[in-house]
Protein backbone atom coordinates (compact mmCIF):
# COMPACT_ATOMS: atom_id res chain seq x y z
CA UNK A 1 0.00 0.00 0.00
CA UNK A 2 2.92 2.32 0.68
CA UNK A 3 3.97 2.12 -2.97
CA UNK A 4 0.54 3.30 -4.14
CA UNK A 5 0.28 5.96 -1.44
CA UNK A 6 3.61 7.61 -2.17
CA UNK A 7 3.60 7.36 -5.96
CA UNK A 8 -0.01 8.40 -6.56
CA UNK A 9 -0.55 5.54 -9.00
CA UNK A 10 -3.94 3.98 -9.55
CA UNK A 11 -4.28 0.27 -8.71
CA UNK A 12 -4.36 -0.74 -12.39
CA UNK A 13 -1.32 1.40 -13.25
CA UNK A 14 0.73 -0.24 -10.51
CA UNK A 15 -0.50 -3.73 -11.34
CA UNK A 16 0.48 -3.31 -15.01
CA UNK A 17 4.05 -2.12 -14.33
CA UNK A 18 6.78 -4.22 -15.89
CA UNK A 19 10.52 -4.11 -15.30
CA UNK A 20 10.92 -2.25 -18.62
CA UNK A 21 8.74 0.57 -17.19
CA UNK A 22 11.21 1.31 -14.37
CA UNK A 23 14.30 3.52 -14.52
CA UNK A 24 15.91 2.63 -11.18
CA UNK A 25 18.81 5.10 -11.40
CA UNK A 26 16.50 8.04 -12.20
CA UNK A 27 13.69 6.91 -9.81
CA UNK A 28 11.18 7.03 -12.69
CA UNK A 29 8.14 4.87 -13.41
CA UNK A 30 6.88 5.06 -16.99
CA UNK A 31 3.14 4.41 -16.96
CA UNK A 32 2.16 3.01 -20.34
CA UNK A 33 -0.45 0.37 -19.47
CA UNK A 34 -3.24 -0.36 -17.04
CA UNK A 35 -4.44 -3.78 -15.80
CA UNK A 36 -8.04 -3.76 -14.59
CA UNK A 37 -10.61 -6.40 -13.66
CA UNK A 38 -13.65 -6.54 -15.95
CA UNK A 39 -16.24 -9.26 -15.23
CA UNK A 40 -13.64 -11.22 -13.29
CA UNK A 41 -10.98 -11.11 -16.04
CA UNK A 42 -7.81 -9.01 -16.20
CA UNK A 43 -7.85 -6.62 -19.16
CA UNK A 44 -4.61 -4.81 -20.04
CA UNK A 45 -4.95 -1.55 -21.93
CA UNK A 46 -4.07 2.13 -21.97
CA UNK A 47 -4.03 4.13 -18.72
CA UNK A 48 -7.29 5.78 -17.68
CA UNK A 49 -6.34 9.15 -19.18
CA UNK A 50 -5.00 7.47 -22.37
CA UNK A 51 -1.71 9.34 -21.78
CA UNK A 52 1.72 7.94 -21.10
CA UNK A 53 2.95 9.35 -17.80
CA UNK A 54 6.24 9.44 -15.94
CA UNK A 55 6.08 9.33 -12.16
CA UNK A 56 9.03 10.13 -9.90
CA UNK A 57 9.12 8.11 -6.68
CA UNK A 58 10.64 9.12 -3.36
CA UNK A 59 14.13 8.00 -2.32
CA UNK A 60 12.83 5.92 0.58
CA UNK A 61 11.17 3.59 -1.97
CA UNK A 62 14.51 2.98 -3.76
CA UNK A 63 15.30 -0.27 -1.95
CA UNK A 64 11.81 -1.70 -2.47
CA UNK A 65 11.80 -0.80 -6.18
CA UNK A 66 15.32 -2.20 -6.71
CA UNK A 67 14.30 -5.43 -4.95
CA UNK A 68 11.09 -5.69 -7.02
CA UNK A 69 12.98 -5.54 -10.35
CA UNK A 70 16.03 -7.57 -9.31
CA UNK A 71 16.72 -10.68 -11.43
CA UNK A 72 13.63 -10.18 -13.61
CA UNK A 73 13.33 -9.95 -17.40
CA UNK A 74 12.14 -6.63 -18.88
CA UNK A 75 8.73 -8.11 -19.78
CA UNK A 76 8.01 -9.43 -16.26
CA UNK A 77 5.56 -7.74 -13.90
CA UNK A 78 7.04 -5.86 -10.96
CA UNK A 79 4.39 -7.06 -8.50
CA UNK A 80 3.17 -10.45 -9.77
CA UNK A 81 1.17 -13.09 -7.93
CA UNK A 82 3.00 -16.24 -6.83
CA UNK A 83 2.03 -17.83 -10.15
CA UNK A 84 3.30 -14.83 -12.15
CA UNK A 85 -0.09 -13.33 -12.99
CA UNK A 86 -1.61 -9.92 -12.32
CA UNK A 87 -2.47 -8.98 -8.75
CA UNK A 88 -6.12 -8.39 -8.02
CA UNK A 89 -7.48 -5.75 -5.67
CA UNK A 90 -8.71 -6.92 -2.28
CA UNK A 91 -12.32 -6.78 -1.24
CA UNK A 92 -14.15 -5.47 1.79
CA UNK A 93 -14.36 -8.93 3.36
CA UNK A 94 -10.65 -9.70 3.25
CA UNK A 95 -9.52 -6.10 3.84
CA UNK A 96 -6.77 -6.28 1.26
CA UNK A 97 -4.94 -8.43 -1.22
CA UNK A 98 -2.84 -11.24 0.30
CA UNK A 99 -0.84 -11.59 -2.94
CA UNK A 100 -0.02 -7.91 -2.89
CA UNK A 101 1.03 -8.05 0.76
CA UNK A 102 3.40 -10.92 -0.01
CA UNK A 103 4.84 -9.11 -3.05
CA UNK A 104 5.57 -6.02 -0.99
CA UNK A 105 6.77 -7.93 2.07
CA UNK A 106 4.14 -6.87 4.57
CA UNK A 107 0.50 -6.45 5.50
CA UNK A 108 -1.81 -4.29 3.42
CA UNK A 109 -4.54 -2.01 4.69
CA UNK A 110 -6.69 0.72 3.25
CA UNK A 111 -4.91 4.06 3.14
CA UNK A 112 -6.69 7.32 3.98
CA UNK A 113 -4.46 9.18 1.52
CA UNK A 114 -6.18 10.52 -1.56
CA UNK A 115 -4.67 10.75 -5.01
CA UNK A 116 -4.96 14.54 -5.10
CA UNK A 117 -2.85 14.93 -1.96
CA UNK A 118 -0.13 12.68 -3.28
CA UNK A 119 0.02 14.41 -6.65
CA UNK A 120 0.71 17.73 -4.97
CA UNK A 121 3.74 16.24 -3.23
CA UNK A 122 5.33 14.31 -6.08
CA UNK A 123 6.15 15.21 -9.66
CA UNK A 124 3.91 13.68 -12.27
CA UNK A 125 4.49 14.74 -15.84
CA UNK A 126 2.24 13.51 -18.62
CA UNK A 127 2.75 13.61 -22.31
CA UNK A 128 0.49 12.60 -25.19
Amino acid sequence: MRFLAYTGLRWGEETGLTVADVEVSRRRLNISSNAVIVNGHVIVGAPKTHERCTVVHSTFLDAAVAHAVMLKRPDELIFPTKTGGYLRPGNSKSGGSPGRANALGGKTHRSPLRRACVERRFVRSCRE
